[in-house]
C-alpha cells in the first residue's frame, strides 16, 4: 500500500466505505514499512514516528469532527 494508491481510491470513489477503511490502509503503509525494513534502520524509525504522528492527527480529527473512536 502507498499514499498514491489511497489518493487514487479516494478520487475514484467506491473503495472506501468508511473513514476507518481509509485509516486501515494508512496503517498498512506503516506496517509494511516495519515489516520490510530492518528494525532500527532509518526507514523503520521514520515509519514508527509517522505512525505515532498519524495516530495523534487522526485522533484530533475524530474529536473535532464527531467521528466515533476506532475499535482497539
Amino acid at each position: 500500500m502507498d499514499f498514491a494508491t489511497i489518493k487514487t481510491a479516494l478520487l475514484k470513489g467506491g473503495k472506501y466505505l468508511t473513514f476507518d477503511d481509509v485509516i486501515a490502509d494508512v496503517q498498512l503503509i506503516w506496517d509494511n514499512c516495519k515489516t520490510y525494513n530492518m528494525a532500527g534502520s532509518e526507514i523503520y524509525k521514520l515509519a514508527e514516528y509517522m505512525e505515532k504522528l498519524s495516530k495523534r492527527t487522526i485522533q484530533r480529527f475524530r474529536s473535532a469532527h464527531g467521528f466515533a473512536q476506532a475499535p482497539a
